[in-house]
């Protein structure tokens, strides 16, 4: 049984961004999640995605008591095969971002852009910049 990209933060978003599961580990790894989760007192999503395994993952999870979410998009390139050395549009910059000034930006376009609160991505973006340690931890589900 293998979870991977497990997130656990204090502030914001918790859940499995990927796993290798197969119908003879699928359900302990849902239930184990589940249980770690709840003892946490966190919600937690699962990302699904059509390639993964086993077929019945989907209803395994909703089986558990998850309740998908609308589906988004998972772009995925070979990089060896991207035209990298491209300049950004007209009117469009890059800068780092190493301050509070610089993550505030960031969070405000983000929530502009997607609709949602950005508390994880501030705090993240905060620790990043002042050198903190990140979270750790285990994963997650697909919306409880």
């Amino acid at each position: 049984m293998v979870l991977g990209g497990e997130v656990a933060a204090d502030q914001g978003w918790n859940g499995v961004v990927w796993s290798d599961l197969d119908e003879t580990n699928a359900d302990r790894a849902i239930a184990d999640q589940v249980a770690y989760y709840t003892g946490l007192g966190r919600e937690f999503e699962w990302k699904l995605y059509g390639h993964d395994l086993p077929v019945d993952l989907e209803q395994r999870l909703r089986s558990a008591g998850f309740t998908p979410e609308p589906e988004e998009t998972l772009m995925i390139a070979e990089v060896a095969d991207l035209s990298l050395d491209v300049d950004p549009p007209e009117g469009v910059r890059f800068l780092p971002v190493t301050d509070q000034a610089g993550v505030d930006l960031v969070a405000d376009v983000h929530e502009k852009a997607f609709g949602t609160d950005s508390s994880r991505l501030r705090h993240e973006l905060l620790a990043r910049a002042s050198g903190r340690p990140r979270h750790g931890g285990r994963g997650g589900r697909a919306r409880r």
